[in-house]
């Protein structure tokens, strides 16, 4: 590859059924699968430099989201209340799982016929600190990130609506709002510096809120 190419420092694409978020130099694709792609910004091409294929059958990696630092990514699953974590590769642009982390302390089995899933992931720009949203049981699950980026759960609080489908920090931090699509409402709980929350009992009606962001 030519030692000229530009690297695009932030691209964020959303679209039902798979997720592109980017680190500085790579992005991550899934479809079922993951894929490391590295953005050739001169000749408008996305050069893929890995593939990770989830060996669990049908629990379908949904979002993304890079710890900070770009060293770790985080996969969340549409039919398992699992988390993916990655060991990502920088410099290769490649991937590697270090663990299965369970965000529930058991199995809850399906709840209306469907497995409890994840929807929404993001992590804190502290770098302490990681959301995720599960339909189901309509919980947020936070979890503390150690120095190496490993998670493990220290809150889940109910979202207070049905189906958190979309998560927003606000940019002073103090704020996470979360969009619960089926019962068309926006709950807001106050975070901490740490990025633990507490709910502040704040509900704003909203029609199908999905894929909220601060501008």
């Amino acid at each position: 590859m030519s030692p000229n190419i530009e690297l695009d420092s932030c691209l964020s694409v959303s679209i039902f059924g798979y997720t592109i978020i980017s680190s500085t130099e790579f992005i991550h694709k899934i479809v079922y699968c993951s894929n490391i792609y590295k953005i050739d910004s001169n000749h408008g091409k996305l050069i893929r430099t890995d593939e990770w294929c989830a060996p669990e059958v049908a629990c379908f990696p949904r979002y993304s989201t890079f710890h900070p630092s770009a060293k770790i990514l985080y996969v969340n699953n549409e039919n398992s209340s699992n988390l993916n974590v990655f060991r990502y590769d920088a410099e290769k642009g490649t991937i590697e799982r270090i663990c299965m982390y369970p965000l529930l302390d058991k199995d809850p089995g399906l709840i209306d016929g469907k497995p409890v899933g994840a929807q929404d992931i993001l992590a804190h720009p502290g770098g302490k600190t990681l959301y995720c949203s599960l339909i189901g049981l309509n919980l947020i699950i936070v979890c503390r990130l150690d120095e190496q980026g490993l998670p493990s759960v220290v809150q889940r609080l109910s979202c207070r609506g049905v189906l958190p489908r979309s998560l927003a920090l606000s940019p002073d931090r103090r704020f996470l709002l979360c969009g619960n699509m089926l019962s068309g409402d926006i709950t807001v709980f106050a975070a901490d510096e740490e990025g633990l929350l507490q709910d502040t009992g704040q509900t704003v009606k909203a029609v199908s809120p999905s894929a909220m962001k601060f501008s």
